[in-house]
This record gives structure tokens, sequence and C-alpha cells, in this order.
């Protein structure tokens, strides 16, 4: 549905959706991957979104980063912040308004136990960071993250001998995404954020425990429990985003 020119130019103008290109360092980042039926995937989904299909299913990751130096691209890396964020994101595709299909990611929710990184969302993003509490405990072979207010106890497996033969899907589903595709409601348009990534080089890991209130919320039947992989060292750079109506 076309909500008019005005609508439009508003999103255009926005300066959440026109942002400066951004650059960070993923310290780390642990990703549980949980598998299900296309159809309850999509109705999580906004128009022209749709489920990435892999395997015949859809897929969904959360993901725990540990964030450094976010700043904007040029920027000193004195300049830079460093938090800690935990993202759901579903496996996507989307056409363009020029007929070029897209894979990548639509985000469901975000969460961070910065302050700074919630209001700093509201103003240049759509994120809409929520602020929780956030526990992250490490030892030689596990690694936890553990959240109160957001029901959140996942253990993973740090060692080496542990990780077996890459689980199946691996290969496909640890792919780095390039794109991040938001809904615009205003004038139903799509944001179309790109990210380049370097250094990716991700590994499969075991899952001791993962429990976590907000994929329990979202009402789907998954295969069964989620895998996981680990990701050191990644440098990414958002570039600028565009609206595509």
């Amino acid at each position: 549905m076309n909500r008019g020119p005005a609508a439009h130019l508003l999103d255009r103008v926005d300066p959440r959706n026109g942002r400066l290109a951004i650059t960070s360092t993923f310290l780390t980042n642990s990703i549980l991957m949980y598998s299900c039926e296309p159809d309850d995937l999509e109705r999580l989904l906004c128009p022209g979104i749709n489920v990435d299909l892999i395997g015949g299913r859809g897929h969904l990751a959360v993901a725990f980063v540990d964030q450094r130096d976010f700043r904007p691209r040029g920027a000193p890396q004195w300049a830079g912040r460093d938090f800690f964020m935990v993202e759901y994101l579903a496996f996507v595709t989307y056409e363009s308004s020029d007929g070029r299909q897209m894979r990548g990611l639509y985000l469901l929710q975000s969460d961070t136990p910065s302050t700074l990184a919630c209001i700093g969302s509201r103003i240049f993003s759509h994120y809409q960071f929520r602020k929780i509490d956030l526990r992250v405990s490490e030892t030689s072979t596990t690694k936890r993250f553990a959240s109160t207010k957001a029901g959140i106890d996942v253990t993973i497996s740090l060692d080496a001998d542990s990780r077996g033969d890459a689980w199946a899907g691996f290969e496909e589903l640890s792919r780095p995404r390039s794109f991040n595709f938001q809904h615009l409601k205003r004038s139903n348009a799509t944001l179309v954020i790109r990210g380049v990534l370097k250094g990716w080089d991700p590994r499969p890991t075991t899952v001791l425990n993962a429990d976590v209130a907000a994929v329990d919320g979202m009402g789907i039947t998954f295969d069964g429990p989620p895998k996981a992989i680990e990701v050191d060292n990644v440098e990414y750079l958002w570039r600028n985003s565009r609206v595509d109506a």
C-alpha cells in the first residue's frame, strides 16, 4: 500500500534512515541457530520481507555480540564506544524495487545493558534497544550469558574437543549476511542496510543450555534445541542505508 509522497519524503529525510557509515569490531559473536516451519516465522515479518528457505525450513538467530570501538567511519578509534548487545534475527529475502533479489537478516528485537546504546539507538536508528541486565562469565571451557530481566540463561562450550563435526546446515547458515532490512511503517517502504564483514571465520560449537524467554514467547515450535557458532575478531562496516520503495 502506497502511503503517499509526503510519507516517502519524511522517510527519506529522517536521520534514522540515512545514517552515517559506522564501523565496529565484533570481539566475540556467539550465535544460537533455531529452525522451524517457514509459516511460523513468516507471521513475525513485515510486508515485503519473506522467509529465506534453507533446507525447506525457516531460521532464527540469537546473537550475543561483544562490540568494540563502535564509531562513525573515519573517526579515531579512541572515539569509539564498547557495549554488549543481544539481537534476535530472522533469515530473510527481499526483492528490491529494481528487481534485485537480496538475502539478509530482519531484526525482531534487540537488547543491551548499555544505557548509552539505548539512547543512541532511538535517536540515530530504528534498533530500539531494550535495556536489560546481562552477565557474561567465562571459564576455560564454557561461556555463559545470563539476564534476569530478559529471562536468558545460555551456556556454550569453548572446549575445542567438544565441537565435533559441523552440524547439518552449518555451511549455509554460518555464511555472513550482507544485508539488513527494516520496515518503515510511515511510508510502507523498506530500509536496506548493507554491511561489510572482514575476518568472518565461523566455527561450530556445542550448546550446553539455552533458555531464552523472548524465543519461547514467539509461539513457534522449533525443530529442536538450537545449534551454535562462534566468530571472533570481525571487522564490521555498516554502509549508508537507503530507503527502497
